[in-house]
């Protein structure tokens, strides 16, 4: 049913109608969220109109619909831009915004380049937000500068801890990418520490806490902990929302590991369909399809397969580092074992680099 009544066009309706959705939003009622957002933007003002098209563009993200919100933030980008100036803090948020909907659609490179330029022109103008941090942070995790990505992760826990009462989806991703950085360093420990925090910090039945309990999963698969990582994903699929591909697949993982292979196979084939993951889930897909090839020991097999996997990764900086070094590793074992020396060269010194960045973040 609507919630809004039309007749109340004042500045202040428009004002708190937003609130109403943007609380729906935070609830993760998404469909009522989205109504009332739409139902405002024929009335409201240019500013108004800037903020109500921001948060429409989020919810669809967080909806997994994130192509859908390209136009809306471009569109508060150009009246923030008009009515604040390039270098405004309303004028930031939208930059910020368009990022996460190049990065929630696989485009890590754009999404890095408008993140660097909101952390550079805050820290120009004398002020900065932890979220700032963070997501230049995120993107220096998937480009495997790992040193770089702690250090501003930790400067950006410096600001949280300021504040008297951080906003819980600014905690969740801030303590989920310090725990993920820390895991792809090898400091385990300190990593599930993290995760647990951000737990903690997310309502127990939010969508968004299945991409924390996701993270932990990754952990505990590289901990061996396969019943373990099970629980985490299935409590992740029973919530639903835009990470049941992602869940799908850590649990072909899951199965590979129990040495349940056709399981794993039929599991990753399905997903493997167009539109079904992102450039970051097809090059994961590839590297597990890979490993299924070796335990049937067809080689040429599993090489095509790491070779799809390299390909992807070469779209996309969104790879992790663990699996883009594993990629690498078993690529170049192949090829010596095929005799192909200077592939496995080549393949032997992304590992290289790979390691010495894991070292320095040390």
């Amino acid at each position: 049913m609507p919630i809004l009544l039309m007749p109340l066009l004042s500045p202040d309706w428009i004002v708190t109608s937003n609130a109403q959705a943007h609380v729906l939003h935070t609830e993760a009622q998404y469909e009522r969220a989205e109504m009332q957002y739409r139902a405002i933007l024929p009335w409201a003002g240019r500013r108004q109109r800037a903020v109500v098209l921001n948060n429409l563009a989020m919810l669809l993200k967080d909806q997994g619909r994130a192509s859908e919100g390209f136009a809306l933030v471009e569109e508060s980008l150009g009246i923030r831009r008009i009515e604040y100036g390039p270098r405004h803090h309303e004028t930031w948020i939208s930059l910020s915004n368009l990022g996460s909907l190049y990065g929630a659609t696989g485009d890590w490179k754009t999404a890095g380049k408008l993140f660097r330029q909101v952390l550079s022109e805050r820290l120009a103008a004398g002020e900065c937000q932890a979220d700032a941090y963070v997501n230049v942070a995120l993107v220096e995790k998937l480009e495997g500068r790992f040193a770089d990505s702690l250090r501003h992760l930790s400067q950006a826990l410096e600001i949280q801890k300021q504040m008297e009462k951080p906003n819980w989806r600014s905690v969740v991703a801030l303590r989920n990418n310090l725990g993920t950085s820390l895991m792809a360093i090898g400091k385990m420990k300190q990593a599930r520490g993290h995760f647990l925090a951000a737990l903690e910090a997310v309502p127990h039945q939010h969508p968004v806490r299945a991409q924390v309990l996701l993270s932990l999963a990754n952990l505990e698969i590289a901990e061996h902990h396969w019943q373990q990582a099970r629980v985490s994903i299935e409590e992740a699929l029973g919530l639903g929302g835009k990470n049941q591909s992602a869940a799908e697949k850590m649990l072909a993982w899951v199965e590979y590991y129990e040495g349940k292979w056709e399981a794993a196979e039929l599991r990753i084939q399905r997903l493997m369909h167009p539109g079904k993951m992102d450039t970051m889930g097809q090059a994961d897909a590839a590297y597990l399809m890979a490993h299924i090839e070796i335990k049937r020991k067809r080689e040429q097999a599993a090489i095509a397969a790491l070779e799809k996997s390299i390909e992807m990764t070469r779209q996309s900086i969104g790879v992790s580092a663990s699996s883009l070094r594993g990629t690498y590793l078993l690529y170049a074992k192949l090829m010596r074992e095929q005799q192909r020396f200077a592939e496995a060269a080549k393949a032997e010194q992304q590992v290289i680099t790979l390691e010495t960045r894991i070292a320095l973040a040390h």
